[in-house]
């Protein structure tokens, strides 16, 4: 991966709960971690396996651009998901980052510790849906201890986590509302952004990676997700809005 790319990828820029681990900045540890396992993997027989309990030993012992806090590793007692866990912080970290790369398909689980490469020698992740919800979520949360808890509640909406660390003080319903309506305004922005930058726009077939079509109403020119529209031939249609007037 080349170290001279103009725009850092997000995805070397996830904050992670406990990542002071890491005596660095996120982006150090997390670029040289995707580069060394993921971006230069070579496999033999076409499937290269990962495991967190290797890249923690790497990163203990061979990695050289980083270091790790002394103090902070080792076992602790830390609050996630509503339970105290006694976890080795490093191990939790490095397997937290990994498990966002598998959500936006770099690698796929094969079971709670071990990950096969799925996707080497790119820096385009493999769902794309996915990865702008990430994106958008991190975008949308700012980092505290309950970082991790926080974009989960967003990717996944249904899910409510009772976490003293939360920035909202909501009732469980409330939250969950206002989960679902983060993960729709992320979608909806994500999913229009793609469109427009489409190289034949607005002349080829407007879909995003979510799954919705998109159409220029014929009246005001709005460029309108297919659940604003009343009617929809191609990319040309009809917005609540001029239908309503």
């Amino acid at each position: 991966m080349s170290k001279c790319d103009d725009v850092i990828p997000f995805f070397i820029d996830i904050p992670i709960s406990f990542e002071m681990v890491f005596n660095c900045d996120r982006r150090i540890w997390q670029s040289e971690l995707f580069e060394q396992f993921i971006y230069n993997r070579n496999s033999k027989n076409g499937v290269t396996q990962i495991t967190v309990a290797k890249i923690k030993c790497w990163a203990e012992k061979y990695a050289k651009l980083f270091k790790i806090t002394d103090d902070l590793n080792g076992n602790a007692f830390f609050w996630k998901n509503n339970k105290m866990k006694n976890r080795d912080l490093l191990f939790e970290v490095i397997r937290t980052y990994v498990n966002y790369l598998a959500y936006i398909g770099f690698v796929k689980k094969s079971d709670c510790y071990n990950y096969n490469v799925i996707s080497p020698h790119t820096i385009i992740p493999k769902y794309n849906g996915n990865s702008m919800l990430l994106q958008g979520a991190i975008e949308e949360i700012y980092v505290n201890p309950a970082v991790d808890d926080e974009i989960q509640s967003i990717l996944t909406p249904g899910k409510h986590i009772t976490n003293k660390y939360y920035s909202k003080s909501l009732s469980p319903q409330k939250r969950i509302q206002w989960q679902q309506n983060i993960n729709y305004s992320i979608q909806y922005k994500k999913g229009q952004e793609e469109v427009i930058n489409y190289d034949d726009f607005p002349n080829c077939l407007l879909i995003d990676s979510f799954g919705h079509s998109w159409a220029l109403c014929k009246f005001c020119g709005k460029l309108a997700r297919d659940n604003e529209l009343v009617y929809q031939n191609g990319n040309e249609g009809i917005c609540r809005d001029c239908n309503n007037t």
